[in-house]
């Protein structure tokens, strides 16, 4: 086996211990750069059908790991709003905003 059927392998097998969180999303692809980095280091060879194929369903894989990063992106985003404005609503209830009151010194 090739050294960079190896590394591709080591890849898909850590992409294949996601448990569908984005938590653990984030663990595997730290995990993973350093086989990426593995395989820029190798010099430019035409790809064999099986590391093209590996290549395909580590991307696949990949894409849905982004996939659940960006949608747990969307609603902690969501919550943090949602946070703001609660406060916002509490601090003008709790500590109302006067307005400046300009006398008309020409009545």
């Amino acid at each position: 086996m090739s050294k960079r059927i190896e590394i591709l392998t080591g890849i898909q097998e850590k992409l294949h211990t996601w448990d569908q969180t984005a938590q653990s999303a984030h663990v595997i692809i730290a995990d993973t750069k350093e086989f990426i980095l593995a395989l820029k280091e190798m010099q430019p060879v035409a790809y064999s059908k099986e590391e093209i194929l590996l290549i395909e369903t580590i991307i696949n894989q990949q894409e849905r790991l982004i996939t659940c990063i960006k949608e747990e992106k969307s609603k902690l985003a969501t919550e943090i709003r949602a946070m703001n404005k609660k406060d916002t609503l509490l601090d003008s209830y709790l500590y109302p905003k006067r307005q400046p009151v300009f006398l008309n010194q020409q009545v």
